[in-house]
């Protein structure tokens, strides 16, 4: 009985880790992607912009889906609610490739919030870039927080 749901929980531990390895490349490609917004933005060139915003899409969807998954094997696993790193200390000490999983999409989530913080930063100065040409042709740029308070 012991062996047969050792031999489940194996399953599981396959299908999560399955599941965050398509995360992990999902992060990693939206970061990527990140980066190129970053590279875009920075030259001012809105036309690579648009083209990277389009393409960015499905990754978005297909990262939500896995997600969904994601949230669901953690709740059947009773790992809800944990961060990456107390999941990988709960897992037996055969699953060392599930680990080096987590442990890389830990990192790349890292990387991914810097590179998406770049280019946040990038994308304000392009704003404000915008807005002070439209101030100087008499044009008052809307303030979007204000719009949202009213």
């Amino acid at each position: 009985m012991a062996e047969k749901k050792e031999h489940e929980e194996n399953k599981d531990y396959k299908e999560y880790g399955s599941v965050m390895a398509q995360i992990l490349s999902c992060v990693r490609s939206l970061r990527l992607m990140e980066d190129a917004l970053t590279r875009a933005a920075s030259s001012s060139n809105t036309d690579e912009i648009d083209r990277i915003v389009r393409e960015a899409q499905p990754g978005i969807l297909t990262f939500r889906g896995l997600d969904r998954k994601r949230i669901q094997l953690e709740k059947e696993l009773g790992f809800s609610g944990k961060r990456l790193s107390e999941i990988a200390s709960l897992l037996p000490a055969d699953e060392t490739g599930l680990k080096d999983v987590l442990s890389g999409l830990e990192t790349e989530l890292l990387r991914y919030k810097s590179s998406r913080e770049e280019a946040d930063r990038i994308m304000k100065v392009r704003l404000d870039d915008v807005n002070r040409v439209l101030e100087s042709q008499g044009v008052l740029p809307k303030d979007p927080f204000h719009e949202t308070l009213a």
